[in-house]
């Protein structure tokens, strides 16, 4: 039958060695299968640290019937041979034939892997058939695994033709498998990536989206417990027996580890200078700012490749495998930090998706999910290494990202009007804007700089990153004031810049709570600013921003000064038509006029900002608008249209959504909760506010969330929880120097204090208020809203008297007339206590508050217990009649009398 389909389907008789083979089944004499060959895998010098997961999942994917052909695919440095040759080793018995490994780095052209196949197989080629149908006709019948290391240079050039051999043998031999290690994936029909990243640093923020997320297995980034800390401390025995990482430790461990992005290579590398210095000196030696990290990571091993034992071997050799133009480009994309886009790429290196796609496939470039592409931090250093070598040295790239930066932060105004005010892009790109603010310092690109400051400012109170800001903006009028030290230098361009750096950085001072280091610069920028008007320079839009901010800034006793500056930056707005200024001059004008007890022109401005911001979109203006409506209907004891106020933000907050509600606008949203008494409400959005800002790690966010959290909870009664939330927000404070809010805090420690009955300890808060204030114009009355009930419960009535005068002058009657009430129950005027408190009580932050009742309310009833009842309610129903402002004033008479 064999020879009659022989004859008929091919023309042909038997070869001999066939009618051999019949002739031994017939007569029994075929020799057994011979035993599976010992497996060829190279040895390991260590052990597979960290790679779990990674091993379990390519271990399922060998065996999965559909799988043939599997691409481990990894920078250099990832560990791909030693991981596919562990998976090889345990999935070998899976094999009829075994698993046959083909090391390729010898290789030097694609001719040479059919021999260096052969040769590991075992495979004596003969004469009279090309190699590559003897491999295929050998493999036909086999179940094997090929095991292809180091392939990616035979992918280049006239290699096109290399990758078939891998492809027409798995078509031809359906028992084989091939598992294949690269740099670059091979593209063939069926190939299946598997991309392999550095090891997990533990809790890591971010890893690239075409990368696997292995599991992070430690605490820290980089710290005790995390893979790439685990391989650390392991290879680091090699050289000094008896290591272990220890607390002290762990900080430098987890610093070299994120320096190399956990890549083995590295990590082992680093390790190997553990018998002569500590962790703390090798992360010094390979930190980014010593210029010598590639350099250091070397070991003498001999035996092994140059490429094994040297991170700038392994680099250059990828490096080897571009093409001239994917070099330049490269290089250039060494430009950018912390990531960049595809058109960033474009405008800075001249890349083109093409040029993106094929660096991504040779593992030197990596998309995250967000869609940004970055480069491995090493793979970066030493593409600038190439960059500086380039004929100008590399500044004509960094001209262009410098200026591509730049010019879109100066566009990026708009970003701050949207629905979400959506800074997420500015968020992606600081680093980028961080280097390119210190380039445009350094050539003095002093009309680029001046042109984004507004969305620098604007950024910075968004994110509350001033300290950040103002670091950089200290940088440029330095510079500049240099610069302007030559009378011939002061031209209009030039003094319009100044003057909008100079008012910047005096905005960011003020918001990090030193108000008085901030007002000199600002009256100084404002001036600047209006000398280059008067040289030619439109700078009207720069001046109306920081004649608001003055006006904002100056002191209730200067509110005069105050409600000008404000009325002169809505006139400058309305010349300019910018709606967004003269909807926040409006707005805090209207509360400047509100503070002034004119309501009805303050309803008037909010009511024309509230207009405006609505159409602008941004819904955390809209909903600080609002929080101004709800103070002025308070204050016309108007409670009804206060709770629509409220309706109206929680309508706009329902319509965003609390997720993705900015910070600004939760914080004025919680505010309008607060003031109205929903203090539990507000508590609860206060927490989730709070815990945000600890897992987005927003320092400043997190002063202001705690002091918040601890003052609604004052309100409600929960003074243990308060008193932790703001004893925490005090010691940050004091971290930061914040002057303001240091006494903000210890004022709402004393009234904690007050609220648990302790006297004692109220009167040591009083005493840290009144030692050594930052400004007593701005913070006395902080001292007497806690000196007024403390001295009145002490007995010392002048004490209490001079404090209570104090606060009626410069205080809100809301929060002054409950301590008014207190001192007249002390001191025998029952009657008139509870008529005051009544009055006080109309208001909601009051009426509804525990800690006014556990401090005023109980002891003011007590006095009037003896009272009859109809009295009580008389004099109750007489306080509610009463008008709060006449009546503070009225008091405040008496008591100056």
């Amino acid at each position: 039958a064999c020879r009659r389909a022989l004859r008929d389907e091919l023309g042909a008789e038997p070869a001999p060695e066939t009618e051999a083979l019949r002739d031994d089944i017939r007569d029994g004499r075929l020799a057994p299968r011979p035993e599976p060959r010992a497996l060829n895998l190279p040895a390991s010098l260590f052990p597979l640290v960290g790679r779990e997961e990674e091993l379990s999942r390519l271990i399922a994917c060998l065996r999965d019937p559909g799988c043939r052909l599997l691409t481990v695919v990894g920078p250099g440095g990832a560990g791909k041979t030693r991981l596919a040759v562990e998976a090889g080793r345990l999935v070998a018995g899976d094999y009829r034939d075994g698993l046959c490994y083909v090391p390729l780095s010898a290789v030097q052209d694609p001719a040479g892997i059919g021999p260096a196949m052969a040769q590991a197989l075992g495979f004596t080629p003969y004469q009279g058939a090309p190699l590559a149908e003897q491999l295929l006709s050998y493999l036909r019948g086999r179940r094997v695994l090929l095991l292809l290391d180091s392939y990616e240079h035979l992918l280049e050039g006239a290699a096109w033709n290399a990758a078939p051999l891998v492809s027409d043998i798995l078509t031809a031999a359906p028992g084989v498998k091939a598992l294949v290690t690269s740099r670059a994936r091979l593209n063939l029909p069926g190939e299946q990536i598997f991309p392999l990243a550095g090891l997990a640093l533990g809790a890591e923020p971010q890893r690239p989206s075409s990368f696997p997320s292995p599991n992070a297995l430690g605490e820290g980034a980089g710290g005790e417990g995390s893979p790439a800390a685990a391989l650390f401390a392991t290879a680091a025995q090699r050289v000094r027996p008896g290591y272990a990482l220890t607390d002290a430790d762990a900080p430098a461990v987890a610093a070299i580890c994120q320096r190399v992005e956990g890549m083995p290579l590295a990590i082992l590398l680093a390790a190997s200078w553990m018998g002569l210095l500590t962790a703390e000196e090798v992360a010094a030696q390979v930190a980014p700012d010593s210029g010598r990290g590639i350099e250091f990571l070397a070991a003498d091993w001999p035996g092994l490749p140059e490429r094994e034992r040297s991170m700038a071997a392994t680099l250059e050799r990828s490096w080897s495998l571009l093409s001239q133009r994917e070099q330049g480009v490269l290089a250039g994309l060494s430009a950018f930090c912390g990531g960049f886009t595809a058109e960033g790429a474009a405008a800075v290196a001249g890349a083109t998706l093409r040029d993106l796609a094929r660096l991504a496939d040779r593992s030197l470039l990596y998309r995250r999910e967000s869609g940004r592409y970055d480069l491995h931090d090493l793979l970066r250093e030493y593409a600038a290494l190439k960059l500086r070598d380039a004929p100008d040295g590399g500044e004509s790239v960094r001209d262009r990202h410098g200026a591509h930066y730049l010019g879109t932060l100066a566009g990026w105004s708009r970003l701050f009007t949207g629905a979400d005010e959506a800074v997420a892009e500015i968020d992606a790109e600081w680093e980028n804007v961080r280097a390119a603010w210190t380039w445009a310092v350094r050539r003095g690109e002093w009309t680029l700089l001046g042109a984004a400051t507004r969305a620098l400012t604007r950024y910075s109170s968004t994110r509350y990153c001033h300290a950040e800001v103002r670091a950089l903006l200290l940088l440029a009028e330095e510079r500049i004031r240099e610069v302007l030290a030559a009378p011939a230098a002061r031209t209009g361009p030039l003094l319009h810049a100044a003057g909008a750096i100079i008012a910047a950085r005096a905005y960011q001072d003020r918001m990090l709570g030193r108000p008085q280091a901030a007002m000199a610069p600002l009256r100084e920028g404002i001036a600047l600013l209006e000398e280059a008007i008067d040289a030619g320079e439109d700078a009207r839009g720069y001046l109306a921003r920081n004649v608001r901010r003055l006006a904002w800034m100056l002191s209730p006793a200067e509110s005069a000064e105050s409600m000008r500056c404000y009325d002169r930056a809505i006139q400058l707005a309305r010349e300019t038509a910018d709606r967004e200024e003269l909807a926040d001059a409006l707005n805090f004008s209207g509360g400047r006029a509100r503070n002034m007890g004119d309501l009805p022109e303050a309803r008037r401005r909010l009511g024309e900002a509230l207009v405006l911001r609505r159409a602008l979109g941004n819904v955390s203006n809209e909903i600080q608008c609002l929080s101004q409506l709800v103070y002025c209907a308070l204050e016309e004891r108007d409670g009804a249209a206060a709770e629509r106020w409220l309706e109206e933000a929680r309508t706009v907050v329902q319509r965003v959504g609390i997720p993705k509600l900015p910070p600004k606008g939760r914080s004025h949203f919680r505010l309008i909760l607060h003031i109205l008494g929903h203090f539990e409400e507000a508590a609860e959005l206060s927490r989730d506010q709070l815990l945000l800002f600890r897992e987005r790690g927003l320092e400043f966010h997190l002063l202001g969330g705690l002091e918040t959290l601890g003052n609604d909870e004052l309100m409600a009664g929960g003074y243990a929880e308060a008193r932790a939330h703001l004893e925490e927000s005090l010691r940050l404070y004091q971290a930061a120097a914040d002057a303001l809010n240091v006494q903000n805090t210890c004022l709402s420690l004393g009234q904690c204090a007050l609220g648990q009955g302790d006297l004692a300890e109220a009167e040591r808060w009083l005493e840290r208020l009144t030692h050594d204030p930052p400004d007593p114009k701005d913070t006395y009355h902080l001292t007497c809203l806690l000196g007024a009930p403390v001295a009145s419960l002490a007995g010392r009535e002048g004490e209490a008297r001079r404090y209570l005068c104090e606060a009626l002058r410069h205080g809100s009657a809301m929060q002054s007339l409950p301590a008014v009430a207190l001192y007249l129950a002390l001191r025998g005027e029952a009657e008139r206590a509870v008529e005051v408190y009544a009055l006080a009580c109309g208001h909601p932050w009051v009426g509804n508050s525990r800690w006014h009742e556990d401090v005023f309310g109980r002891p003011i009833a007590a006095a009037a217990a003896s009272l009859p009842p109809e009295a009580i309610r008389a004099a109750q129903e007489r306080g509610r009649a009463r008008d709060p402002q006449a009546t503070a004033k009225e008091l405040l008479a008496e008591l100056e009398a």
